[in-house]
């Protein structure tokens, strides 16, 4: 947050060694900012203003209470409370919507995501057991309900198989709830796991991705937020674009917007950071350009802090890694199809679609199983079948999940059949087995959503390391306290 509206400045010497600083003109960016967020301007402050719908008298009241040196600026130092009390704000709206556990016939379940709009809960509803997604949102002032209002529109506009469908809206007076299809693999980014994947894997998703971005900007909608964490996959791994939220309606010859700073920072087309008009379609293309080197490199195609990120986007400033990541031709001449600065020079959907590299062969992604690779002389997984099963068995009940196992003497060569789990706080079954000649233990789903058992993984890889450094820390106190040799 602090490098989002700080620039890198210094005043005369008698400010010390504070290097950047925070003034009118930068607080009034923060107003606007968290005003996105649908935090209200009377929550920023402490002392009330006599207008407390206007950014310029609650920009210069939060000057003052955090300003606590007096110097009509706010220092690097002090920043990080105002900072903490905005990130303490949007916390207690996610919980106040997490309360909630039943909407007209829909009974809230466990929560499937957070944001700063506010929380996207597993629903079940009750006539027909048929589960939905229900996504929460705490209504604000006019501008928040303008863009809800949007939102609803574009999505009510979108009939697509790679598009999460819009069920139905229920309100009530402090809440609405966008009631739509349940994609159970989670997100994209959830899937990817911060790891880069094959070509061949991006091809399955990258065409299903724009093929749904041309398809929307056929029927006046540019999504305009288009990133990882806004795809979603279903139990097949099949991917489905979602988030309207920043979404621009536009009838066809008039995609023209203005509104700066739309979607995430990394992903800011250049046309953005010059504040000039815009085509939306065309920020769409610098989005998939963003999101294809993300998935062939996993890390953003421009780094830095802001004033670094901002220059490289201008200058589509890029680099092709090497070695392990290395990719092919076609792949580096699609993606300089669509990181290209001027607009009416990036590619359209249909020219992408057509491009050699989208004809090449593709990979289906696995979504019902999962691998983790063990150590057998580690701390944890040693000794024999039934105790390295049993190391495992009780890592899981430490995360909550119920394993019908039972620790019985097996011959060596006598395999022990798969162990069957149940994670009921995500409503997922799955069974365990190992194999001790690859050293690794398969996780199969039997029962219940993708993306909720692919999380398990990430628990229970958390869960062995606590518990691998637990023994380590028992061995070496063991071996302080052994009486020293006569």
């Amino acid at each position: 947050m602090w490098r989002l509206i700080t620039k890198p400045q210094r005043k005369e010497a008698d400010i010390g060694s504070e290097a950047c600083i925070v003034g009118v003109k930068e607080l009034r960016e923060l107003v606007q900012l968290v005003r996105r967020d649908r935090i209200k301007f009377e929550d920023l402050i402490f002392k009330p203003v006599e207008d407390d719908e206007e950014c310029e008298l609650v920009t210069c009241q939060l000057l003052k209470e955090f300003d606590f040196k007096k110097q009509n600026f706010i220092t690097e130092s002090d920043f990080a409370l105002l900072g903490s009390y905005v990130v303490l704000l949007l916390k207690v709206r996610c919980e106040e919507a997490e309360k909630v556990n039943k909407v007209s016939s829909y009974t809230l379940k466990y929560t499937l995501g957070k944001g700063s709009f506010g929380v996207v809960r597993y629903a079940v509803e009750k006539k027909t057991g048929k589960a939905y997604a229900i996504k929460i949102i705490k209504t604000g002032d006019v501008n928040d309900m303008t863009r809800i209002d949007t939102e609803i529109k574009a999505m009510m506009m979108l009939q697509h198989e790679n598009v999460v469908r819009l069920e139905k809206v229920l309100n009530s007076p402090e809440h609405v709830f966008f009631i739509s299809e349940l994609c159970g693999g989670g997100t994209l980014y959830e899937y990817t796991e911060g790891a880069a994947l094959s070509e061949p894997q991006i091809r399955f998703f990258f065409k299903q991705l724009v093929t749904a971005v041309q398809y929307c900007h056929s029927v006046g909608v540019a999504h305009r937020d288009l990133k990882l964490d806004n795809l979603l996959l279903d139990n097949e791994g099949n991917l489905k674009v979602t988030d309207f939220g920043h979404a621009g309606i536009f009838q066809r010859g008039w995609d023209i917007f203005q509104t700066q700073l739309v979607g995430g920072l990394c992903h800011i087309a250049p046309e953005q950071l010059n504040g000039t008009p815009y085509s939306g379609e065309k920020m769409d293309i610098w989005g998939l350009g963003v999101i294809f080197y993300v998935l062939l490199f996993a890390k953003a195609p421009f780094r830095g802090n802001q004033n670094e990120m901002f220059q490289k986007i201008l200058a589509a400033d890029y680099k092709i890694p090497g070695g392990y990541n290395k990719v092919t031709q076609k792949a580096e001449d699609l993606l300089k199809l669509m990181l290209i600065v001027d607009p009416s020079k990036r590619a359209s959907c249909k020219k992408i679609m057509k491009h050699p590299w989208m004809s090449d062969i593709e990979e289906k992604p696995v979504m019902d199983t999962f691998e983790i690779q063990i150590v057998t002389n580690s701390e944890l997984f040693c000794g024999s079948t039934m105790e390295v099963y049993s190391s495992i068995c009780s890592c899981l009940s430490n995360i909550g999940v119920f394993t019908l196992f039972k620790n019985r003497q097996t011959s060596p060569q006598k395999r022990v059949p798969p162990v069957k789990c149940h994670f009921p706080e995500k409503e997922v079954k799955f069974t365990l087995s190992w194999d001790p000649d690859d050293e690794e233990f398969t996780f199969f789903l039997f029962r219940g959503d993708c993306g909720p058992f692919r999380n398990v993984k990430r628990l229970i890889l958390k869960e062995i390391q606590r518990e691998e450094k637990r023994l380590r820390n028992i061995k070496k106190k063991r071996t302080q306290t052994l009486p020293d040799s006569p």
